[in-house]
């Protein structure tokens, strides 16, 4: 029977994914959540946000907290303008899941076509070192998807139950959503503005995702349709980390990895903060934890004390490497975490 491993993926990991060994462009390298609504370091994010006036709007308060020393928590900020008092702003949030959407779409189209990171991780734990695996992914993109299908052509994400298909050895869990998942908002015979108007987000945890089968255009500014319906991104910004009852993933996804972690004792944190607490939810469904071991930059010890705080079985010694996802691989931790 193969090794089982839960891996968490977040936007630290997509950060890291080059090598150097293949062509990048830079300029769309993956953004950790300061870096989204900064166009002065970013400036080709700027087009893409100026296509949303009201995100565009929100942009200046979001940018300034990023720059500020501390915790910058983007689903909290996010879940205090989509309850703001003021109507203004409520409508302005609701353009922010649109912005998001197309920044990522642009990133993966442009970034690499190799996320050499995610197909060495694949490598040592699908093949080298057979394990079943879960991933628990936060990031938006589609990298790791694209590293699946390079790996092992049956890897197709054509549907949404394409994720959790563990007969080909992994599943892929997306709990703030991804950047081809959508609902739909309101027929396209009616007019785009009153669609979204009308859409009410305290629904969304209710309503099915949708994978549309025609590659999604942007028709203006966050008209996305298909056949008869205009679609709204499933993404977190809807709902801002509201935790398990409201996660942006389909039940069936929740449910399996549910199942998958009560018999998971080997775990793999790459690049996240530690401050989602949906994922901290999630995890309550472990039962043992024998190997652990993060992967991060900077306050890697404040990301470690939060799992541990909130994870009881996570209580374990823990190994640590502190220089990023790309050292990690190179300084061969990730062969010898397969091995163990």
């Amino acid at each position: 029977m193969a090794k089982r491993c839960t891996v968490i993926l977040g936007a630290g990991a997509s950060a890291g994914v080059s090598l150097g060994n293949y062509p990048v462009d830079d300029a769309w390298r993956p953004p950790l959540a300061r870096e989204l609504f900064d166009t002065t370091t970013h400036p080709n994010y700027a087009p893409i946000l100026d296509r949303y006036p009201g995100a565009l709007s929100l942009s200046a308060p979001l940018a300034l907290l990023a720059k500020q020393s501390g915790e910058f928590h983007l689903e909290k900020q996010l879940r205090a303008f989509a309850n703001h008092g003021d109507p203004a702003t409520q409508r302005n949030f609701r353009q922010i899941p649109l912005y998001l959407r197309d920044l990522f779409a642009a990133i993966c189209g442009s970034y690499t076509r190799h996320p050499e990171g995610y197909t060495l991780l694949l490598r040592h734990l699908l093949a080298e070192e057979p394990h079943e695996v879960a991933f628990l992914t936060l990031n938006y993109d589609n990298l790791l998807e694209t590293a699946l299908g390079l790996h092992d052509n049956r890897f197709v994400f054509n549907r949404l139950d394409d994720y959790i298909g563990l007969d080909r050895g992994a599943i892929v869990v997306k709990i703030h959503g991804s950047i081809n998942w959508f609902v739909r908002c309101g027929k396209s015979s009616e007019p785009w503005e009153d669609c979204i108007g009308q859409f009410k987000l305290e629904n969304f945890a209710h309503m099915p995702r949708v994978m549309p089968s025609m590659h999604i255009e942007v028709g203006g500014p966050g008209r996305f349709t298909e056949e008869t319906y205009w679609l709204y991104p499933a993404l977190t910004a809807p709902l801002a980390g509201k935790g398990t009852e409201a996660v942006v993933c389909p039940a069936p996804h929740v449910d399996c990895l549910t199942r998958f972690l009560r018999d998971c004792t080997k775990f793999l944190v790459i690049g996240t903060s530690g401050l989602d607490q949906d994922v901290f939810d999630l995890l309550k469904s472990v039962r043992e934890c024998t190997h652990l071991e993060f992967v991060g930059k900077g306050s890697l010890n404040e990301v470690v004390a939060r799992f541990r705080e909130n994870v009881p079985p996570f209580a374990i010694v823990a190994d640590t490497h502190a220089e990023g996802f790309r050292k990690f691989i190179e300084s061969g931790g990730l062969e010898r975490f397969a091995k163990a």
